[in-house]
């Protein structure tokens, strides 16, 4: 996808479930650690800013699971 993107501006809004402190969730899951690499890796950023509100929420409790993406 970022290959056929390239030299757009580009919005990636994933339903991934990626845990992860750095987008201020209490833990990291797996699937947090590969996300965090890959925005890494392709020099992308977060959006996702630190609120006392969560991105998720139901009857078993509330994370930090989905992320708004962005190229430079």
């Amino acid at each position: 996808m970022l290959v056929h993107a390239k030299n757009t501006g580009d919005l990636i809004a994933p339903d991934i479930n990626a845990r992860s402190a750095l987008w201020n969730d209490r833990v990291t899951n797996e699937i947090g650690r590969i996300l965090e690499e890959f925005i890494t890796t392709k020099q992308l950023y977060y959006l996702n800013e630190e609120s006392s509100e969560t991105t998720f929420s139901n009857s078993v409790g509330n994370s930090n699971i989905d992320l708004t993406i962005i190229n430079p």
